[in-house]
C-alpha cells in the first residue's frame, strides 16, 4: 500500500491477494498443463466499492467451483494507465514471491476487459506488445445483448 502524502513517487493505492489466489494464476499459465491454464483472466475497475477510489479487480472463471475467484484487488484514486500498470507490476511481483521463482510471470491464455484504454495501455506496458492480440474487449452493450441471450 502506499499513501502519496507520505511517499510521492507512486500514487495512493491499496494491492490486496493471498498466497492461494497467487497459485491459482500461477496455474493460468498456459504454457503449462490443467484445467485453469485454459482460461482467461477478467480484469475491470468498479467506481462504487469504496468512496473516492476505483477498484481494479483481476479475476478467473473457476470451471470446478462453477464461480468467478478475484485473484487481485486494488483501490486507486483513477483507471488510468499508470494505475492499470502498477496493478498488473505489483501481481507479477506477488506471483514471484509466492512461487519463490523471480522470473514467474502472469501468463494467462488471455485478457477479458472493457474498452477502457487505460486497460488496454496498462497491460500493454507490463507484458509488451505481443499480448495485444490475446486481450478481448469488452463493450457495456455486448455485456448487455450477453445477459439478455442468457435470460432467455
Amino acid at each position: 500500500m502506499n499513501d502519496r502524502r507520505g511517499n510521492q513517487d507512486k500514487p495512493s493505492f491499496v494491492f490486496k491477494t493471498s498466497e492461494e489466489k497467487m497459485n491459482l494464476a500461477v496455474a493460468m499459465n498456459c504454457a503449462r498443463e490443467g484445467f485453469l491454464s485454459e482460461e482467461y483472466c477478467y480484469f475491470d475497475g468498479k467506481h462504487k466499492r469504496c468512496r473516492g477510489y476505483i477498484t481494479l479487480t483481476a479475476s478467473v472463471y473457476h470451471p470446478l467451483l462453477r464461480k468467478q475467484i478475484p485473484l487481485a484487488i486494488m483501490e486507486a484514486k483513477q483507471e488510468n494507465t499508470e494505475n492499470v500498470e502498477l496493478f498488473w507490476g505489483l501481481f507479477n511481483e506477488a506471483i514471484a514471491r509466492s512461487s519463490n521463482d523471480h522470473a514467474e510471470r502472469f501468463n494467462p491464455v488471455g485478457w477479458s476487459t472493457d474498452m477502457a484504454g487505460s486497460n488496454l495501455a496498462g497491460i500493454c506496458k507490463v507484458f509488451g506488445e505481443q499480448v495485444r492480440t490475446r486481450i478481448r474487449l469488452v463493450n457495456f452493450i455486448s455485456r448487455i445483448v450477453g445477459i439478455k441471450r442468457h435470460r432467455n
